[in-house]
C-alpha cells in the first residue's frame, strides 16, 4: 500500500491524469470489433431509445410541416444509432461527431445512404460549443456522455437545440461491471509499479432519477425515463476477460494501467477462475427529453 501511495502521489501533482484523448485512444483500439463484441448484444437497448425517438418524431411530424430535420449524432461510435434511425426513414442531415478517429473511420466505412452526412473529429464538449444556438432538432449520444462533464454536455445541448427538440441517451450507472469494479483496485494495488497515469471514476449517474434531474434542471422536460440491465454469461474466465478488455468498457482504465500487458491478463483470469465468476453485467439508465419552448 505504501508504494502505491508514493506511485500516486508524484502522479497527481505533475497532473498526469487520463484525458479524454486517452479514452479516445482506448476506442481506436476496440473500434474495428466494437460492434461484434459490444453492440452484437447490447444493440437492442440502443434499439429501445431509438424506437422511442423515432416514434416520438412521426408523431410531431404528423402535427407540424415536414422541414428536413438535423441531427446530431454525439459521440457517435460506428454510426450504428444513425444507420439504425435512417434504416427507420429518418431523414435528414446528420452530423457525427467522435474524438476517436477509429470509430469515425468505422462509421465511414458502414455508411449512409440517402442523407446527408458530416463527420466530424472532434469531443463533444468543443463540438457544442462552437454550434450556433437552435442549430439541431435532435440529438443522440449513447454510452457517452460520461466521458466528459455530463452536466455540462446537457446545457449545451439544451442551447444547440431548437425548441421543442428531442435528445435521447443512454449510460451506464454507478454500479454497473460489479465483477470489474471489485477487482481493478487490487489490480492497483498488486501493480503499483505498472501505473501510468490517474483515471478519475467517471461521473455515472448513481439511478434514473439521478440521470433524470441532470436534464430537468437544465431546461428539459423528461418524455421517458427507464433503467435496465445486462448480463453477459462466458464459458470460461479468459473469454470473460478478452470482453473486458475489448468492448470499450474499461476505455480510460486502461491508460491508468495496461490491461493488455499479459502479467495483469493472467491476474484477471486467475481471480475471475479462483472466485469462480463466469458473468459480468452493464447496468445502465436511458431517457428520451424535450427542450422547454
Amino acid at each position: 500500500m505504501i508504494g502505491f501511495l508514493c506511485k500516486i502521489a508524484p502522479l497527481l501533482l505533475m497532473g498526469k491524469t487520463v484525458k479524454n484523448t486517452d479514452i479516445a485512444a482506448s476506442y481506436d483500439k476496440v473500434s474495428k470489433r466494437y460492434e461484434e463484441y459490444f453492440l452484437d448484444t447490447m444493440h437492442s437497448h440502443n434499439d429501445r431509445v431509438l424506437n422511442l425517438l423515432t416514434k416520438e418524431i412521426r408523431k410531431n411530424q404528423e402535427k407540424e410541416d415536414n422541414h428536413r430535420l438535423q441531427i446530431l449524432d454525439l459521440a457517435c461510435g460506428t454510426g450504428y444509432n444513425s444507420r439504425y434511425l435512417q434504416g427507420k426513414g429518418v431523414d435528414g442531415d446528420y452530423t457525427l461527431v467522435d474524438l476517436s478517429k477509429g470509430m469515425l473511420q468505422e462509421a465511414r466505412a458502414n455508411g449512409m445512404e440517402f442523407s446527408k452526412v458530416t463527420y466530424v473529429n472532434r469531443d463533444m464538449l468543443s463540438f457544442l460549443k462552437s454550434s450556433p444556438n437552435a442549430s439541431f432538432d435532435i440529438i443522440i449520444c449513447m454510452w457517452a456522455i460520461k466521458y466528459q462533464p455530463p452536466k455540462k454536455i446537457i446545457v449545451e445541448c439544451e442551447r444547440v437545440l431548437k425548441d421543442g427538440g428531442l435528445m435521447v441517451s443512454i449510460v451506464n450507472t454507478a454500479d454497473t461491471l460489479p465483477q470489474m469494479r471489485r477487482l481493478y483496485p487490487k489490480l492497483l494495488i498488486n501493480n503499483w509499479r505498472k501505473i501510468r497515469k490517474i483515471m478519475m471514476d467517471l461521473p455515472n449517474p448513481k439511478n434514473k432519477e439521478e440521470f433524470g434531474r441532470w436534464f430537468s434542471k437544465s431546461g428539459f422536460n423528461i418524455k421517458e425515463l427507464r433503467s435496465g440491465r445486462q448480463t453477459f454469461h462466458f464459458k470460461n474466465a479468459d473469454k470473460l476477460v478478452e470482453f473486458l478488455t475489448s468492448t470499450g468498457a474499461l476505455a480510460g482504465y486502461d491508460h491508468m494501467l495496461d490491461l493488455r500487458d499479459s502479467e495483469i491478463i493472467m491476474q484477471m483470469v486467475s481471480y475471475f477462475k479462483d472466485n469462480n465468476i463466469l458473468e459480468t453485467e452493464h447496468r445502465y439508465v436511458y431517457g428520451m427529453f424535450k427542450k422547454r419552448s
